[in-house]
């Protein structure tokens, strides 16, 4: 039996490699002039390849105000500040900003050929964007998409919504302060208050307090000058604080409400229920008198619903308001507008409205109205005045016109069954358009929310459709001012005229 051939360590001391020339070449020649071309292209590749294949500069962008987009050559490359590689040539730039005139310049743009892996060419560019709209309609759009983000939801980790109203309030703040910081104007009255009632969450109440502190001192900090001026607007209005409170987490609330300055601002007065001061008939139809109270005024609300055939009078004279696809290119109304009108009775409650519609229809009847007066969609602290005396005058319940065995829509308007304050359908027949946006806290700012529209108006009186039980003379709801419902219709306000 053959022994196994076995490897020692004297055999590898004893072997030797021996490399052949090449083209007569010994290696002792050839060896250094290969690892100095392996040295030269590792060389090229690293230190001069990349300025070959993407020559250009690193731009850095930044703008007043912040935020603006950034374009090269019709391309969006993303928003202020930011860093922008810009290959070499002559190149278009842009930055714009909703509201604000658009900055742009051709600029030859050069690289670095060297070395441009580790020390890129790098420029700066900075805009300062001039304001094209009234400052106030920055403040104004920015509140509206605020409002509309704080009525998505509770944010969570796999959702975020963007801190909108802060955005625009820096947009604002740039033209508002000037470079030393002096405040150029004009005044936000009311921004306060609007956005802390439009906040639905902890979130968006965060978005709202910063852009507060935007507003004041033109710093998102709450620097001891902003800290001032948001306790002084608490002092003034207590609501403010009841707002903040319901935003905090549970540990902070219950800090908050603790202090005696909480519970000092707490004391508000108990308000009685309003009392009605007669029934009075003007443009054919009959109005219930609520008196008024310290915020708001008395006026009279409309028994009954308009119906459907008061508001075709209103669509023969004036037929624009009859073209749906002429209101819906304004956005003025939807593709539901006066749909269901053909198969409905006059008498029935009007439906398939958008809001628009709604105050023009007011507009119209005001021609009507009796001197020093004029007819408008009631605001939602009438409108809930006008439930509090129903609620006052008997179980408002009785009378509530909801969803029973074999109803397939509301009653005739003038045959809804009159509750003790002397109105029908007040509970259910169909929601009730308002005058107001619609806000978490409606109580908060009402007024000053009139400067500050949302998209999403206030509904009261809940429809045929629900179910007893679950709606009441309480209950409210956001609807897109320009959409039409066949469960949303309107009764009319009549007011004393500014």
């Amino acid at each position: 039996m053959k022994e196994d051939k076995r490897i020692t360590q004297n055999d590898i001391d004893q072997t030797h490699v021996r490399l052949k020339p090449i083209f007569g070449i010994q290696p002792e020649s050839y060896l250094p002039a290969l690892y100095g071309l392996a040295a030269l292209a590792l060389l090229f590749f690293v230190f001069v390849l990349p300025g070959i294949k993407n020559n250009g500069s690193l731009i850095r962008f930044t703008a007043d105000p912040p935020g603006s987009a950034v374009y090269v050559d019709g391309v969006y490359k993303g928003a202020t500040p930011c860093t922008v590689f810009v290959s070499s040539g002559e190149r278009s730039l842009a930055i714009g900003y909703p509201g604000f005139s658009e900055h742009s310049k051709q600029l030859t743009v050069g690289g670095r050929l060297i070395g441009s892996l580790f020390l890129p060419r790098r420029l700066s560019i900075h805009a300062v964007l001039a304001a094209q709209e009234p400052l106030q309609s920055l403040l104004t759009s920015g509140m509206q998409d605020f409002a509309s983000w704080a009525l998505a939801g509770q944010p969570s980790e796999a959702y975020q919504i963007p801190m909108v109203l802060s955005d625009a309030a820096r947009a604002w703040s740039c033209a508002a302060f000037g470079p030393d910081g002096a405040f150029l104007g004009p005044a936000a009255p009311g921004f306060a208050t609007s956005a802390l009632s439009y906040a639905g969450h902890a979130v968006s109440a965060r978005d709202a307090v910063r852009a507060i502190a935007i507003v004041d001192t033109a710093s998102a900090a709450l620097s001891p000058l902003g800290l001032g001026r948001i306790a002084a607007a608490v002092k003034a209005n207590p609501q403010l604080l009841q707002a903040i409170a319901a935003r905090l987490s549970p540990e902070s609330r219950s800090a908050l409400e603790a202090t005696t300055l909480y519970r000092s601002m707490q004391t508000v007065p108990q308000k009685t229920p309003p009392k009605t001061t007669g029934i009075v008939s003007y443009a054919g139809r009959k109005f219930v008198g609520i008196e008024g109270d310290a915020d708001t005024a008395p006026f009279f609300l409309a028994q009954r619903e308009t119906t459907i055939g008061e508001f075709k009078a209103f669509l023969e004279k004036n037929p624009a308001w009859a073209d749906s696809s002429a209101l819906q290119a304004q956005a003025l109304a939807d593709e539901n507008y006066l749909s269901g009108l053909a198969n409905a009775a006059d008498g029935e409650s009007m439906r398939w409205v958008s809001r628009f519609a709604a105050q023009a229809y007011c507009d119209w009847l005001s021609a009507q109205a009796p001197s020093g007066y004029r007819f408008a969609l009631p605001s939602e602290a009438q409108w809930s005045r006008a439930a509090a005396a129903s609620i006052a005058s008997g179980d408002s319940r009785r009378y509530a016109v909801l969803m029973e065995s074999g109803r397939s829509g509301p009653d005739l308007a003038s045959a809804m069954p009159e509750d003790g304050a002397g109105f029908q359908g007040l509970l259910g027949g169909v929601w009730e358009w308002t005058m107001d946006s619609y806000s978490f806290l409606p109580e908060l700012g009402a007024e000053a929310r009139s400067a500050y529209p949302s998209a999403e108006a206030a509904v009261r009186g809940a429809s045929w459709a629900n179910q007893p039980g679950s709606v009441d003379l309480s209950s409210r709801g956001p609807f897109p001012a320009r959409s039409a419902s066949a469960y949303l219709g309107f009764r009319i306000a009549m007011v004393k005229q500014d």
